[in-house]
């Protein structure tokens, strides 16, 4: 079965983030960095760079995991 890739702007993902945690010390800035920095593969379409929801989460959650 085909699973439908989440893939969102730096600003839609920034707010799924706070909808999954209201009160999230991640920033919008925090994840513009990481989608500049070429940390996450990012789609690009048009102007407009996507990065895989999913992706952007595994990577929240093992850098926390780190420390």
């Amino acid at each position: 079965m085909n699973t439908l890739i989440r893939l969102r702007t730096a600003e839609k993902a920034y707010e799924e983030i706070c909808q999954l945690d209201p009160d999230t010390s991640i920033t919008r800035n925090y994840i513009y960095s990481i989608i500049k920095s070429g940390i996450l593969p990012v789609k690009k379409v048009g102007r407009k760079s996507l990065v895989d929801m999913d992706k952007l989460i595994e990577y929240l959650c093992n850098q926390t995991s780190k420390k």
